[in-house]
C-alpha cells in the first residue's frame, strides 16, 4: 500500500461525500432560489493501514463539513453590478457585463459549534464572494477624449497618446477633406466616437 493509493482513495471518497452533501443540502433548501454556492472542509480522515504496509485492502474514514448557500441569483447580479459601478473611475464606463458568467463562492461561514462566525456573524449565516466579467472603457465624458486635446496632432501622435494612456486599442481617424494630415486646430471641428 503506497501513500499514492491512500491519497487517490481519499480524493475519490471526498468527491463522493461532497456530492452526497450537495444533494442533501439542495433538497433541504428547495427549488425557490436559482443561485447556489458550496464550501467543503475535511475535518477528519483516518486509514486503518499505513503507507508502506502490505495489505489486500484498507478502510478509510472521512468526515466532511459542507456548507451550502442558496440565494436569489438575479438579486446578486444587481448587487454585483452596483458594486462594480461604484468602483469605476471618473470618465470610464462598463462596456459590457456578462450576467451569465456570474460566479459565487462561499467566503466565510459562521461556526455551528460556537454559534458565531467571522466578524460576529450569527450561526446560519455565510458570506458569499461574487465574481463577474466585464469590460471597462473610456466614456464619452472622459477628459481623455476631450476633442481639444487632439487639436493639431497627426494620426500617429493621437494613436501614440491614446495607446500610452491605455484608452484605446485601435484608433481610426478620418480627415475631411481627405488631403489633410493633421487634426483641425478648432475643437468644434473635431468629433470623437467610441466603438466597443
Amino acid at each position: 500500500m503506497t501513500q499514492e493509493d491512500i491519497d487517490r482513495s481519499a480524493l475519490e471518497l471526498r468527491g463522493t461525500l461532497e456530492g452526497e452533501a450537495k444533494a442533501a443540502l439542495k433538497a433541504k433548501a428547495g427549488a425557490d432560489l436559482a443561485g447556489e454556492a458550496y464550501s467543503y472542509a475535511v475535518t477528519e480522515q483516518k486509514s486503518d493501514t499505513q503507507a508502506g504496509a502490505e495489505a489486500a485492502g484498507f478502510s478509510l474514514t472521512m468526515s466532511v463539513d459542507a456548507t451550502g448557500v442558496f440565494y436569489d441569483r438575479a438579486a446578486l447580479v444587481v448587487i454585483a453590478k452596483k458594486k462594480l459601478f461604484e468602483q469605476l473611475l471618473p470618465g470610464t464606463d462598463l462596456a459590457g457585463l456578462n450576467d451569465d458568467a456570474l460566479q459565487a463562492s462561499v467566503d466565510k461561514v459562521a461556526d455551528p459549534s460556537t454559534g458565531s462566525g467571522p466578524g460576529g456573524a450569527a450561526q446560519g449565516t455565510a458570506s458569499v464572494h461574487a465574481y463577474m466579467d466585464g469590460t471597462v472603457a473610456a466614456s464619452a465624458t472622459s477628459p481623455s477624449l476631450e476633442p481639444g486635446r487632439f487639436a493639431g496632432m497627426s494620426l500617429e501622435e493621437v494613436t501614440a497618446l491614446l495607446a500610452r494612456e491605455k484608452i484605446a486599442s485601435a484608433v481610426t481617424i478620418d480627415f475631411v477633406p481627405f488631403w489633410m494630415k493633421r487634426v483641425p486646430r478648432l475643437k468644434d471641428h473635431i468629433y470623437v466616437e467610441i466603438e466597443p
